[in-house]
């Protein structure tokens, strides 16, 4: 049973009660959050979380592009890196009124210690719906070719070059549904894909669809793929899965809960799952079931965040 304790309050990072899942964390237990602004949605703000310290990563930093859209974030062993659309060019008045309408898709790059490297052009036709970053350092995209609203899942190395376009049934599936149904807005595609989640794990990268048994697929960074079929219990459907380096845990939730409405957190569940066959291995008892959520897990550690009555972001452990 899980019992988190030694609570460290992070003094200078205000939370916020809408925080994207899954969390981002390094080999080191390092966890990385991503904040969004109640009031404001499109405006986020990011975090390295240790032990001891706190590392944020502006966009501020971010000189060399404007006008600004936050897609989402991934990270690395050796970088942090931010999808974004957005113009290139600095924020200058002069320099917008130049390239006014040439928006495109980037990855802004940051170092661990949240020193801005630069961004990277992603050569995409469409719109960029996730992303994440390969340990080894490349690039998986999934976009929507709203022309022909057809899902592409592509690999491109550390400069944005393609390496090769990953042909994944999940996403093939999802067109067959989209195309079956009638629906011919990419808006409405770009929804439906809005449910698949990507997160890296070892060497590969998974992707899942939030609300659905499963499977998860593993992409490695040669394009190739294999499934995982979960054995999912009866009445649960996959939420999230909780980043770790070794182990793969599965966040699972009622199928029916609905969205929008007060979460009953006793009915969630956490289970390690085999990587190799998908069974169950075991269920993670939380002994307290206000310690928020498992951001990360760390050589046997759970790593949760919550926040107090000030809305000061508190670390907890489970050992």
């Amino acid at each position: 049973m899980l019992k988190f304790e030694g609570d460290q309050l992070m003094s200078n990072v205000l939370a916020s009660p809408l925080i994207a899942l899954p969390t981002q964390c390094t080999a080191n237990g390092t966890m990385y959050l991503d904040m969004l602004d109640p009031s404001d949605p499109s405006r986020h703000s990011f975090v390295g979380i240790t032990e001891s310290t706190s590392q944020v990563f502006s966009t501020a930093a971010i000189s060399d592009l404007h006008d600004i859209t936050i897609i989402g974030v991934s990270v690395s062993p050796s970088l942090f890196g931010i999808m974004v659309q957005a113009s290139k060019g600095n924020n200058s008045l002069q320099d917008q009124g130049s390239r006014r309408g040439d928006s495109r898709f980037f990855i802004a790059r940051f170092d661990l210690s949240g020193l801005y490297k630069g961004s990277v052009d992603l050569p995409l036709v469409g719109s960029v719906i996730r992303f994440a970053i390969f340990p080894s350092g490349e690039f998986l995209v999934m976009s929507l070719d709203t022309g022909q609203i057809s899902p592409k899942l592509t690999i491109l190395n550390a400069d944005g070059e393609v390496l090769h376009v990953v042909k994944n049934p999940n996403l093939l599936d999802q067109t067959t549904s989209i195309e079956s149904n009638g629906v011919a807005s990419s808006t409405e595609a770009t929804d439906l894909l809005g449910s698949i989640l990507l997160l890296p794990f070892k060497e590969d990268i998974l992707m899942w669809r939030a609300g659905s048994v499963g499977p998860i697929t593993a992409i490695q960074n040669s394009g190739s793929e294999h499934e995982i079929p979960i054995a999912t219990p009866d009445g649960y459907v996959l939420s999230d899965i909780v980043p770790s380096s070794q182990r793969l845990i599965v966040h699972l939730r009622p199928e029916n809960a609905k969205v929008g409405t007060a979460l009953n957190l006793s009915e969630y569940a956490y289970y390690e799952v085999n990587p190799s066959d998908g069974n169950l291995i075991s269920k993670l008892l939380l002994r307290d079931r206000s310690i928020g959520t498992i951001g990360c897990e760390h050589d046997g550690d759970y790593i949760s965040f919550h926040s107090d009555k000030n809305e000061r972001l508190i670390r907890s452990v489970s050992r």
